[in-house]
């Protein structure tokens, strides 16, 4: 069995968030605040929610079928064998948007409420799922068609590229950054045997001129690129495309290529882009896309190394983070049981990043192996990054596994 598992959780007048627990009672009766009561939603799908939650008064949180839960509630998966167990992908973007909207319900809504045990719930108006990535991508290639590129102005973006802080250029990276966050609710892409399109920032390097735009990456082939967009003064640019003109051909050729290019959306295995080598100018584009959802985006408060961090199941990379925090990654065991090291980067058995005010020491060994003791302790707490920055944790040194 799990020791932890990564649930969707629903606070009463709050929009829902992933999070990830320990895989006991009592850490599940810390989750929602009292003694629990699980009740079946689909098949590998279970709501955990509080037993007395209506008896202590809790608020009204959400409508389920006929009941009204009252009080936090959490979405897990079972398995097979009754066992609770993380929810994938799937399930933590349907859930999320299924609750997406906090619902309101006064004292008397909650008590006439029916109690009612729900079996193979089915909302009636349930949100867009994806069948898979391909029509996922085919959705955001529309949208950004029809949403973004028509109310791009060119001349100013064009402006914007030649300027010192180059505002609006990133303005837009952004704005297409935003809509592919919209279409698969994730910043971090998992391998599959898909072509997708992410937003970029691409740098000619013999130019040294920047342009944003879109690349076609080959998830399968962790990252290999495919082809490339050029948002630039006449437009939409596709590389390679029959239908460029000798003049935007030449205009491609003379400024961009060859070039470098960086993704906004992590894409977990790619060994064919490096962000820490990236240039500086470049990294700068990555960080204002990134900007908003780190003042917004909770992460889960842990003890690691006798020192408070944050952390999350999504992969970041040092980019994602504002300068003067560091960016770290855990592996879990092979059998699945905990984390088994921290280290600068994880490929396979990624099990999270954790993010300190202070960077840490790996020694000569380039990892630090946990154990029992020395394992991450979550502390059940969340906290966006600006608050984090904002605490004073008092992060001394202390015995041989140390933050420098």
């Amino acid at each position: 069995m799990d020791k932890r598992i990564k649930v969707v959780l629903v606070e009463a007048g709050k929009p829902p968030y992933v999070k990830t627990i320990g895989n006991s009672i009592e850490s599940m009766q810390k989750a929602v605040g009292g003694d629990i009561q699980m009740l079946g939603l689909s098949v590998g799908e279970t709501l955990v929610c509080n037993d007395e939650g209506k008896l202590l008064g809790l608020a009204g949180n959400r409508r389920i079928g006929d009941d009204i839960i009252a009080g936090t509630f959490f979405i897990t998966g079972d398995n097979e064998d009754g066992e609770l167990v993380s929810l994938n992908d799937e399930q933590i973007y349907r859930y999320t948007q299924m609750f997406k909207e906090p619902e309101i319900y006064s004292a008397e809504d909650v008590q006439k409420a029916l109690k009612c045990e729900i079996t193979g719930f089915d909302p009636e108006n349930p949100p867009q799922i994806f069948k898979n990535a391909d029509e996922q991508n085919d959705v955001f290639i529309e949208k950004l068609n029809s949403e973004i590129v028509p109310y791009i102005d060119y001349e100013k973006l064009d402006q914007s590229y030649k300027s010192t802080d180059k505002t609006y250029a990133k303005e837009v990276l952004k704005a297409i950054h935003n809509k592919f966050m919209s279409v698969y609710n994730t910043d971090t892409i998992e391998e599959s045997d898909e072509i997708v399109t992410l937003p970029a920032v691409i740098k000619g390097i013999n130019t040294g001129k920047i342009c944003v735009g879109v690349v076609d990456i080959d998830l399968e082939s962790s990252g290999e690129h495919w082809g490339t967009g050029f948002l630039t003064k006449h437009g939409l640019l596709q590389q390679g495309s029959s239908e460029l003109t000798k003049t935007e051909k030449q205009f491609i050729d003379e400024n961009f290529i060859p070039y470098v290019y960086a993704y906004t959306i992590g894409v977990e295995n790619d060994i064919h882009v490096n962000i820490n080598n990236l240039p500086s100018d470049m990294k700068e584009f990555l960080q204002f896309c990134h900007e908003e959802q780190n003042n917004e985006t909770r992460y889960e408060l842990i003890e690691v190394l006798d020192k408070k961090a944050l952390f999350t199941n999504e992969r970041l990379t040092a980019e994602d983070v504002p300068d003067g925090l560091y960016c770290y990654h855990l592996r879990e065991a092979d059998n699945g049981n905990g984390f088994a090291t921290i280290e600068p980067n994880v490929g396979v058995n990624h099990g999270g990043t954790v993010i300190t005010s202070l960077p840490i020491d790996f020694g000569t060994d380039g990892y630090i192996a946990f154990d029992d003791d020395t394992s991450p302790n979550f502390l059940g707490d969340s906290i966006t990054i600006q608050e984090y920055m904002q605490t004073d944790f008092e992060q001394e040194q202390t015995g041989g596994m140390k933050l420098c």
